[in-house]
């Protein structure tokens, strides 16, 4: 019996012995990292990928000794071991977990991790490496484009089109920039003011009014075998040198000499007035060498749609740009006439390109021959002239920031009018957000973008305006009423139409399905009656639609692009 007790007395011994053993090592791993370090949980596994980061399985736990702004930590795992983590692979432990219930672990979570989820964007990179190499590998993917440059069937200056592939943005198109833009309270409009007093939109200040007409472009290299051209035309926008800042308006040329490298434009169509530059935000500083202005110029840039012949691919080229700029260095509106421009090669982001280099003057050392070879540069020719006193009437009703047709501003014009009345003068609550029944205002903007459906609308407006009395052309009331009907009776039966295949720029195919709605536009005047054409068994519909007939006055327009 003595014996056993003693064997039992020394097992306690060993025994507690181990416990402080155990004991002074804990202690000695918190006096290693203190009583207020930060104690992290891995979420998932990560593998180091350089020299210098820290390894961890999911679950582990690991002492933090220092945070860096870019999302990693320097870190320490149960064994000692130091190396930097990605924030985004970690929770904040709770060794009180299993005592609580989920809830208040999210309450938690959510009360120690502000910063995670503040920096979740910006940490997205480092949880998901491979997104990065994802987007890399898009960015250097060949378009048809670099494979012709390099086949050399196409100039050394083209590029593809950078105003062709923003147009398909809904920022730049006119839909956009003809919606009412809300103010910063979202309590009123910051660029629609109606004048009870005068029965009018009240009109923004203006810096310069002018009318951009484009003439003509020249000596345009031409393209190789194998690529079909099926379109040229000129796009247009507003643009400060980094940003395009309005819609960006298409122009088509009318025809082309026989060696296809001049392009002619009709001029009484494709003039294109812009008001735009209010005073005050023209210059943010008054002296006049730093004179910074919100818009510097006007960019054109040249493009052709092509197709391949032998695979059939197609796309859009810029054949070159010139940025015509509104102001010289003293900060005074240039001249108005006519300007003969340069067009330089590779994207408006390019400087000092040539569009075709083997015309260069680079290589020419005679000053003959420099002049000689400047003579065969791509030009562009454009004319600025003042607007008229009925233009300017109407230009003072559309927004500042927009380009278009002198033949469209008209049109223009009597929407923005419509939307004042329906959104300032009619309404019993200006403040409310319901869905107005306008199929006008609901379709116009749509419509606008189409340029077959605008000629068929000219044509039928100066129609009913010549059958109009004197005294109705002078009020204006009486003109709105007219369009009006002019537009539901003529447009909105064609746009209902199932003939009325998408609109694509530069496809000729499509272009011939489209020029069928030119019977259905004489069908109707025919019929004297657009719901009698509706109603025609002749006509095929479309599936109603309930955006056709409601305007949103609170819609994905309304907010101002920053």
């Amino acid at each position: 019996e003595e014996e056993e007790e003693e064997e039992e007395e020394e097992e306690e011994e060993e025994e507690s012995g181990e416990e402080e053993e155990e004991s002074e090592e804990e202690e000695s791993y918190a006096e290693r990292h203190g009583s207020t370090a930060k104690q992290y949980e891995a979420v998932i596994d990560f593998v180091g990928e350089e020299s210098g980061d820290l390894s961890f399985k999911a679950g582990e736990i690991l002492y933090i000794h220092h945070e860096r702004e870019d999302g990693w930590l320097e870190a320490e795992n149960e064994q000692g071991q130091i190396g930097m983590v990605p924030i985004t692979y970690l929770r904040v432990y709770n060794p009180y977990k299993d005592a609580v219930s989920d809830e208040d672990e999210d309450e938690d979570m959510d009360a120690t991790t502000p910063r995670l989820n503040s920096n979740l964007l910006r940490l997205a990179f480092i949880r998901s490496k491979n997104l990065w190499d994802n987007i890399k590998k898009s960015v250097k993917e060949t378009s048809v484009t670099d494979v012709l440059n390099k086949m050399g069937a196409v100039p050394a200056g083209f590029r593809e089109s950078t105003l062709g592939k923003l147009k398909l943005q809904d920022q730049y198109t006119l839909k956009n920039h003809l919606a009412p833009k809300l103010s910063s309270s979202c309590v009123a409009y910051r660029d629609l003011f109606y004048e009870p007093s005068q029965n009018k939109i009240r009109p923004l200040p203006v810096k310069i009014q002018r009318v951009v007409s484009v003439l003509q472009c020249k000596q345009i290299p031409s393209v190789g075998t194998g690529v079909k051209i099926t379109s040229r035309h000129v796009r247009v926008c507003l643009f400060d040198g980094s940003k395009v800042l309005s819609n960006i308006h298409t122009i088509r040329i009318t025809n082309v000499d026989k060696d296809q490298k001049t392009w002619n434009f009709n001029v009484k169509v494709h003039t294109l007035p812009s008001c735009v530059l209010s005073s005050n935000s023209s210059t943010r500083k008054s002296d006049a060498s730093k004179i910074i202005k919100l818009i510097s110029g006007i960019l054109f840039e040249l493009c052709v749609c092509y197709t391949r012949e032998n695979s059939n691919q197609s796309g859009e080229f810029g054949c070159g740009w010139v940025h015509l700029r509104l102001f010289d260095q003293q900060g005074q509106p240039i001249p108005n006439r006519s300007y003969d421009e340069q067009v330089n090669g590779g994207t408006p982001y390019e400087k000092g390109v040539l569009v075709d280099p083997s015309i260069g003057r680079k290589d020419s050392t005679s000053l003959l021959r420099s002049m000689m070879a400047s003579n065969k540069q791509p030009r562009l020719i454009i004319r600025l002239t003042a607007p008229t006193k009925e233009q300017k009437e109407l230009m003072e009703l559309v927004p500042l920031l927009i380009i278009s047709s002198t033949s469209y501003i008209t049109y223009l014009s009597f929407y923005r009018q419509f939307l004042a009345d329906a959104l300032l003068r009619d309404t019993t609550d200006i403040q409310s957000s319901e869905l107005l029944h306008s199929p006008t205002l609901s379709l116009f903007p749509v419509v606008a973008e189409q340029p077959d459906l605008m000629d068929i609308l000219r044509m039928g407006w100066a129609e009913r305006l010549r059958n109009a009395k004197r005294s109705d052309k002078k009020d204006n009331d009486t003109l709105k009423v007219l369009f009006r009907k002019t537009f539901m009776e003529l447009i909105y039966p064609i746009h209902s139409s199932a003939m009325l295949k998408p609109i694509i720029h530069g496809s000729s195919e499509r272009e011939e399905v489209r020029k069928e709605i030119s019977s259905l536009a004489t069908f109707i005047k025919d019929k004297k009656e657009g719901v009698a054409a509706l109603l025609s068994p002749v006509f095929t519909n479309k599936p109603f639609d309930m955006s056709e007939v409601a305007f949103q006055v609170v819609g994905p327009h309304c907010q101002v692009n920053r």
